[in-house]
C-alpha cells in the first residue's frame, strides 16, 4: 500500500491555516519536526495488519478533522498496547452484529476496548464555525506591511460572502494611517480604547477590525501574517460532561457482558482541567449541592452518571475509561491515558503499566495510581520530541 502522505516537495514551513485540517497541514508543511511526526504516524499504520489498514488509512486522509482525530486516536491505542506486550486484534466477533475495536490479549488477562473521539460541537455550530474559519484565511492573505489587525467576529452570518472586496477595503484602510502616530498614541493612552476601529457588517455579518502597529523591526517584513489578535468568543456555559455521557451511554449499550474486561477509550480534544470535572460528572454523576433542615449543605452528586444511579452502582460490565485528552500527533508523548475504574465492576482488570489509574477506595474516594511506564519511555522517545523548530522560517 503507499505510504499515507504524499511524496511532495515539501517548502511550506507556515503554520496551519484555519481551515486546512490536520491531514492536509501535515502533508504539506515542511521542516524535520513536521518529518518526524510523518514518519511515526507511517511507522504506527505499518503495524496494523494489512487488512486492516485501507479503514484507517482512507479515515486518516479524508480531509476530515473528525474522522482523522478518530482513526488517530484508534492507531495510538493499538501501537500503545502492541508496545506494553500485548496481541492486539481489531474488531473481534463478539457473537452480536457489532465488534469493538480490539480484542486486547496478554499471557494472564484479555479484555476488550472501544474507542471514541468527542466530537466538540453540533453539526450547525460547526458549520457556523467554518464559515468564520473561512474569513480568517481569506484576512490572513492581505498586504498589511505595518499593522496587526485585532479581529472581533459579533455575528456569524447564516452563509459565506465574498471577502475579496473586504479585504480590498481593509489593506486601503491600513495604508492610510500612520503606524508611528498609532503608536505613540497608544503608548501616550496606555489603553486599547484608543485603537482605529471599523466595522463590517454584510448579509448577517458584523465584524469588528482594530488595527495595532507592528513594531519597527518587523514593519514591512514579509511573512508575519497580519492577524494579531482574536475576539467574538461565544459566551455561554461550557459543557463538557453532557457530550462525554453521551458517548459513554451509546458504547455502554452496544455490548452486554462480554465475559471479560470492557474499557471504553474516549479522546477528548478540547481542554480538560487537572481538576477532571468533567469525566468524574459523566461517570458518578452531576455534582450538587444538597440541603436538608437543621444540617450543613453538603456537595453530593446526582444519579445521573454512567455508573452512579443513587442507591446502587449501574453498569458494571463497563470496567473502565480511559480518559486521553489533548491527543495530537506531535506531542502524543505529552498526553496523559487515564484509566476510571467503576467501583464494582463484573471484571476486573489491571491497568497496562503505561496508563495511569484512578480507582475508587473503601471511603468512597478515588487514588490516583500513576503509570508505572511513561509515554516517552514506552515509544523509545527523546524529551522534547519532536526536535528542533516547528517552524524556523518564521520570523
Amino acid at each position: 500500500m503507499s505510504p499515507l502522505f504524499e511524496d511532495l516537495p515539501h517548502s511550506d514551513s507556515s503554520p496551519s491555516r484555519f481551515l486546512e485540517g490536520t491531514y492536509r497541514f501535515l502533508n504539506r508543511v515542511s521542516s524535520d519536526y513536521w518529518q518526524q511526526v510523518r514518519g511515526v504516524i507511517e511507522d504506527w499504520l505499518g503495524q496494523v495488519p494489512a487488512q486492516h489498514r485501507p479503514d484507517l488509512r482512507e479515515r486518516l486522509a479524508s480531509g476530515a478533522d473528525s474522522q482523522f482525530n478518530a482513526a488517530y486516536l484508534e492507531l495510538y491505542l493499538h501501537e500503545m498496547l502492541r508496545r506494553s506486550g500485548y496481541e492486539v486484534m481489531i474488531h473481534p466477533d463478539t457473537g452480536t452484529s457489532r465488534r469493538p475495536d480490539f480484542l486486547v490479549r496478554s499471557g494472564d488477562q484479555d479484555f476488550y476496548l472501544e474507542a471514541r473521539h468527542i466530537v466538540e460541537h453540533s453539526d450547525a455550530k460547526s458549520a457556523r464555525l467554518r464559515r468564520q474559519d473561512a474569513l480568517y484565511d481569506a484576512l490572513q492573505g492581505m498586504d498589511s506591511p505595518n499593522f496587526f489587525l485585532w479581529v472581533d467576529v459579533r455575528e456569524i452570518g447564516p452563509h459565506d460572502v465574498s471577502k475579496r472586496l473586504l479585504v480590498r477595503k481593509l489593506e486601503a484602510w491600513v495604508a492610510a494611517l500612520n503606524p508611528d502616530g498609532e503608536e505613540a498614541a497608544l503608548s501616550a493612552a496606555g489603553t486599547l480604547d484608543v485603537l482605529k476601529e471599523v466595522i463590517w457588517r454584510d448579509q448577517g455579518w458584523e465584524v469588528s477590525f482594530r488595527a495595532i502597529a507592528k513594531s519597527q523591526e518587523a514593519r514591512g517584513m514579509p511573512g508575519i501574517r497580519p492577524l494579531g489578535i482574536f475576539g467574538g468568543i461565544d459566551v455561554g456555559v461550557i459543557d463538557g460532561v453532557t457530550p462525554l455521557k453521551r458517548a459513554l451511554l451509546d458504547k455502554a449499550s452496544a455490548y452486554g457482558d462480554l465475559g471479560a474486561p470492557f474499557v471504553i477509550a474516549l479522546g477528548v480534544g478540547w481542554f480538560a482541567g487537572r481538576d477532571d470535572f468533567d469525566i468524574t460528572g459523566a461517570l458518578f454523576g452531576s455534582s450538587q449541592l444538597t440541603i436538608q433542615p437543621g444540617m450543613e449543605p453538603r456537595s453530593t452528586r446526582a444519579p445521573n452518571g454512567l455508573w452512579f444511579g443513587g442507591d446502587k452502582w449501574l453498569r458494571g460490565q463497563v470496567t473502565g475509561v480511559l480518559h486521553v485528552t489533548n491527543l495530537h500527533p506531535a506531542f502524543f508523548a505529552r498526553a496523559d491515558p487515564t484509566l476510571w475504574l467503576h467501583p464494582q465492576p463484573l471484571h476486573s482488570l489491571n491497568p497496562p503499566a503505561a496508563w495511569a489509574a484512578m480507582r475508587p477506595n473503601d471511603s468512597g474516594d478515588i487514588d490516583r495510581e500513576p503509570a508505572r511506564v511513561s509515554s516517552q519511555e514506552l515509544f523509545g522517545l527523546p524529551d522534547p520530541w519532536p526536535v528542533r523548530d516547528a517552524f524556523p522560517d518564521e520570523p
